[in-house]
This record gives structure tokens, C-alpha cells and sequence, in this order.
């Protein structure tokens, strides 16, 4: 692929997704978009390129950004973010819960739905079932891709994808096995509801949440889209809730919306 194709693709994610294209990446833009090219009916990349340029279709701009969005996932990573929100900081947040007896979580970069299922879980154990126990608890969870998002919402696992993360004595109690697949229990998917979004695009100014969760998800965005995405999260933050970023992210510099809690890795409140 030429400097010009590439900057051109580079632009078209950055504008339409807030996706970063590094240059070291030319190889995985040919490998992931030579077959959306094929779907399309065009002999090649390049001419897929071409038709993009002059009249892009709405439908094959979309296969365009799904191709080039990262989903990788799996049940309960990084288990003490989940141990901590179970047993200490559900409890910190309902000492100061004012208004309806309801607490939202949103989980923003959701992929196949791993993580959404994962939260499903932790808060129908203790203590923080039992802390819940008259509250209602709302799961929103999103992603860029609807193709992932429509594979989140069946709740259907391969038994390698469930297998990586969960524990078997969760797999028997909150999935249903067929076969080779294991399907989540109604009791699983009841809290949770799924949709597609855009990070960069506005949320309703009506959802406001306890916790939004977006792990690992910033490093496919430059850091003024990070910083952009950050400061609607704060938006979208009740004033006592929490962001949940990965163990190894950090927050840019110049975005004073937040503070680290010292205690509990990965995890922000609101300045």
C-alpha cells in the first residue's frame, strides 16, 4: 500500500471513529481490508480505495471501521478489579447513593460482551448481592462494531472463549451448555443491555452512571481523542461514581477531571 492510500485510511478512521492508525500498521490495514474489499466486489484494495474516494458507500465505510477495530477480550480480566468492586466498592458507593435505588454501570468498548457478562456475575455474589439486594442494577454496554455487539447479545460462547477467565463452577451455574457452546442464563443477560455507539459521538445527557468501565479501549485513540472520550465520560459520571480503566493505563496529563484512587488500581473518581 502507497504513503497516500495509507494517510487516506489513517484520516477516514481518525474522522469517523476516532481510531489511530500508526505506521507500523500497514500490514494489518492490508490483511483486515483486502477481504472487505473482496465482500465488495473489488478485484483488489486499491480499487476499493478508488470507490472511496469518489463516492463512499455508507454500508462498506462501516465494514471499513469494523475490520480495523481490536476486540480483544475474555471473562474477568484482570480479577482483581472485579474483587475489589464486589467486595469493597460497591459498599463505598451505595454509603453515599442519594436519589432512585437503581445503580448504572456502562461498559464502553464492550467487544463480544465478555466483560458486561462478567460485571453480571460479580454483583450476584457476595456481598455485593446482598448490598444490591433492594437496588436495581443496570448494565449498559456498547461497542463501535454491531457485528461484535449482535454476538454479545445471543451471550453464546465457544468453549474456548468461555473457558479463558471463568472458572467452571461459574460456567455450571450461570450458563446453559449445547454441545460445544455454553449460552448465558436469563438471569445473566436480564440486567444487561446492549447497543452500538461511537465514543466520539454524544451520549444521551440523561444517562448517568456509578461506574463506566473502558478498559484497554484508549489505546486505539490519539490523545486528543482520548482526551475528548475522557472528559464525556465525566459528563456522563454521577458525582460519587467511578471510571474503571485497565491496571496498565494511565490518564493523560492535561485531563484534571480525575483523580486515582491509591488503593484500587486502574480505578478514578471525579476531581
Amino acid at each position: 500500500m502507497n504513503i497516500k492510500d495509507f494517510d487516506f485510511y489513517k484520516q477516514l478512521l481518525r474522522k469517523k471513529s476516532g481510531l489511530y492508525l500508526s505506521s507500523e500498521k500497514v500490514y494489518l490495514l492490508n490483511s483486515r481490508l483486502t477481504p472487505v474489499a473482496k465482500n465488495w466486489g473489488f478485484d483488489s484494495l486499491e480499487m476499493m480505495t478508488i470507490g472511496l474516494r469518489g463516492f463512499p458507500d455508507n454500508k462498506m465505510l462501516k465494514d471499513v471501521i469494523e475490520a480495523m477495530t481490536f476486540h480483544d477480550t475474555s471473562f474477568f480480566r484482570e480479577q482483581s478489579t472485579f474483587h475489589a468492586l464486589r467486595n469493597e466498592l460497591i459498599g463505598t458507593l451505595l454509603k453515599t447513593k442519594n436519589g432512585p435505588r437503581q445503580v448504572n454501570f456502562w461498559c464502553a468498548g464492550c467487544s463480544t460482551g465478555q466483560e458486561a457478562y462478567s460485571l453480571s456475575i460479580t454483583l450476584d455474589q457476595e456481598p455485593a448481592k446482598q448490598l444490591l439486594s433492594s437496588f436495581r442494577v443496570k448494565i449498559d454496554a456498547s461497542d463501535l462494531s454491531n457485528t461484535v455487539i449482535e454476538k454479545a447479545k445471543t451471550g453464546t460462547f465457544t468453549q474456548l472463549e468461555v473457558q479463558d477467565g471463568m472458572p467452571v463452577t461459574l460456567m455450571m451455574e450461570y450458563f446453559n451448555q449445547d454441545e460445544k457452546t455454553w449460552t448465558a442464563k436469563p438471569k445473566l443477560k436480564d440486567p444487561i443491555n446492549f447497543f452500538q455507539q461511537n465514543l466520539i459521538d454524544n451520549m444521551p445527557s440523561d444517562h448517568k452512571y456509578d461506574f463506566i468501565f473502558c478498559r484497554y479501549v484508549m489505546q486505539d485513540f490519539d490523545y486528543e481523542a482520548q482526551e475528548d472520550i475522557l472528559r464525556r465520560f465525566a459528563e456522563r459520571l454521577m458525582p460519587n461514581g467511578y471510571l474503571v480503566l485497565g491496571m496498565n493505563e494511565t490518564i493523560p496529563e492535561n485531563i484534571s477531571e480525575f483523580k486515582p484512587l491509591e488503593k484500587y488500581k486502574g480505578f478514578y473518581n471525579l476531581s
